[in-house]
């Protein structure tokens, strides 16, 4: 039994490594793919019910690869677990362009939702925070606190709302240059 939990140990030593490594080399890799593309991959790489709502003007978008997948995988696979079990399981990725001025320029919106099991309030102060998780030992909490430091890096916002019963919302929202999303090398 201690040999099998030292082994479960060396894989999540080894998942965390792996993880920590795709998200510092990320930054040096600043080829960019519609915003479409990327999400048809995402949502087509996992069998459940993903819906995806995307205006045109999104859907063609370049956006930075890889950290946007990383991203939005990551909180895709959260909001599966989320609604793990449930008969009436919803997951659904939007993205759009907002037209409004800011300060900045044009953002992109880009929400993951499920009507999973949902954060108390204390749960979602700590989200984002270094190491913590609900998964007891199954994952070591670094997920949400990886998207939010790579969102900040591209100059973005990361918000989490969550109602316990209803569900999950996560609302990135990154700041678009004239004509295309920048990435954080470029910055």
């Amino acid at each position: 039994e201690m040999l099998r939990a030292a082994d479960d140990t060396v894989k999540e030593l080894d998942g965390i490594n792996d993880g920590l490594l795709r998200i510092a080399y990320s930054e040096r890799n600043p080829s960019t793919e519609p915003l479409g593309e990327l999400l048809q991959r995402i949502q087509g790489a996992r069998d459940d019910n993903i819906r995806m709502e995307l205006d045109n003007a999104a859907r063609g978008l370049p956006v930075p690869g890889t950290q946007v997948h990383l991203i939005v995988d990551e909180l895709v696979s959260n909001a599966v677990t989320a609604v793990r079990g449930k008969d009436d399981a919803e997951i659904t990725i939007r993205a759009r362009l907002l037209n409004r001025s800011f300060p900045f320029g044009r953002r992109l919106l880009i929400e993951v939702v499920d009507n999973g099991g949902g954060m108390a309030p204390d749960i979602l102060e700590k989200a984002t925070a270094p190491f913590f998780s609900t998964r007891a030992g199954a994952h070591v909490g670094l997920g949400l606190t990886g998207c939010a430091q790579m969102v900040n890096t591209m100059r973005g916002n990361f918000r989490i709302t969550s109602t316990p019963g209803i569900g999950t919302l996560v609302r990135i929202l990154l700041p678009l240059a004239t004509t295309r999303l920048t990435s954080p090398s470029r910055l």
